[in-house]
């Protein structure tokens, strides 16, 4: 979710409104075993221009959580490389908050639907990594 235009709320205000929950669907066909689910908030406050060095841009608030699926599915979604979701200058992370808008285009790929064409079968691809840096200066686009 991103910005409904028919309310003209985003999805921070849903998450706010539920005690800061968010339910999602996990697609029926996923292949059963051990997954990394990341999920994030991007802040645009300051996302009118593009992050130039420690000089505005959007900021990340990123997530993660290993999870265990069961079932019968046969399925296993591409994934993405982190770092390497996102550039500096693409939109949805630059956008400016301030000037008129009627929609708003979420980045990075799309999300898995059920049906989608999967990569090949690897759980647990890239879960020795640790999702969440333990550092406190702003993350970068090239970081997620």
């Amino acid at each position: 979710d991103g910005y409904n235009p028919k309310t003209k709320t985003w999805c921070i205000d849903t998450i706010n409104t539920n005690n800061g929950t968010l339910d999602v669907t996990i697609p029926s066909d996923i292949l059963a075993g051990k997954y990394i689910l990341r999920t994030e908030i991007i802040a645009l406050h300051l996302a009118a221009v593009k992050f130039t060095g420690g000089k505005d841009g959007a900021e990340y608030y990123s997530n993660c959580a290993e999870i265990n699926i069961s079932g019968g599915g046969k399925t296993v979604p591409k994934g993405v490389a982190i770092p390497g979701v996102y550039t500096v200058d693409m939109p949805g992370i630059v956008f400016n908050t301030s000037a008129p808008f009627t929609s708003y285009k979420i980045p990075g790929p799309p999300v898995y639907k059920v049906g989608d064409p999967s990569g090949p079968v690897k759980p647990n691809a890239g879960a020795k990594k640790p999702c969440v840096k333990k550092r406190r200066r702003r993350q970068l686009p090239q970081d997620l």
